[in-house]
């Protein structure tokens, strides 16, 4: 399908298919879904993508931009539900089921991912290695650091009157 100008696509009942089952639709400029959107194959959009509604990938769904990638903007209630499948501790060799966000793929047969998931009746969070670890920042301070050593503070110290508990 070639157009010059917008092509509008109205469906009464059924589907709307393009092309066959293995085809890539391809779209240079603005397009704007209003109803649930099924893919069982590529769709690639150079331009603006706008979804209204469901978004339904049959696979992987890969988003690549050079701004923000993915932004969530209803004002009631933005959240991504990843459902209650998949729980288990951070794993080497093979990605662990418990990992909900990778944050930097790290995977091999020595290191686990720099990730975000789930276990049992915990959360947690994960780092490569052993030699890893954590750091807060309060603007551009940091004001706390954790790795397999201890917790430390940038200003002041734990002690056992602050209510921690030392294992």
């Amino acid at each position: 399908m070639y157009s010059n100008g917008q092509v509008n696509v109205a469906r009464y009942g059924g589907n709307v298919s393009i092309g066959t089952s293995t085809s890539t639709l391809t779209v240079n400029g603005a397009v704007s879904f209003g109803n649930a959107v099924t893919f069982s194959n590529t769709i690639a959009v150079t331009g603006t993508a706008t979804f209204s509604n469901t978004i339904v990938a049959n696979g992987a769904l890969t988003l690549s931009s050079t701004g923000a990638a993915l932004t969530l903007s209803n004002t009631s209630s933005a959240f991504i539900n990843f459902g209650a499948g998949g729980y288990a501790a951070p794993s080497v060799g093979t990605r662990s089921t418990g990992a909900k966000i990778v944050l930097f793929n790290q995977l091999s047969a020595t290191a686990a991912d720099y990730a975000i998931g789930v276990e049992g009746t915990h959360m947690w969070f994960g780092t490569d290695a052993l030699t890893s670890g954590y750091k807060w920042y309060a603007n551009t301070t940091l004001v706390m650091t954790s790795n397999t050593t201890g917790l430390a503070l940038s200003s002041g110290w734990l002690s056992s009157q602050s209510g921690l508990a030392v294992l």
